[in-house]
């Protein structure tokens, strides 16, 4: 398992979002099975709506 926080500068297409240099950052957690000791399957979840936040794409009703 590992945890992380992805950081950048929106400078291209992510999601179908163009890029407008805003600084962009969100958490992601991803998983990993082991078989024979290699990665045979991974599960990845990122913080989308960070995602569209830090865009100015959409803001949570819970966010203000």
């Amino acid at each position: 398992m590992v945890r992380l926080v992805v950081s950048g500068t929106m400078s291209g297409n992510l999601l179908g979002i163009q890029g407008n240099g805003s600084p962009v950052q969100w958490d992601a957690i991803d998983l990993y099975r082991l078989q024979g000791g290699k990665i045979s399957q991974e599960w990845a979840a990122e913080d989308l709506t960070a995602i569209l936040h830090d865009t100015a794409t959409y803001t949570a009703p819970w966010i203000h």
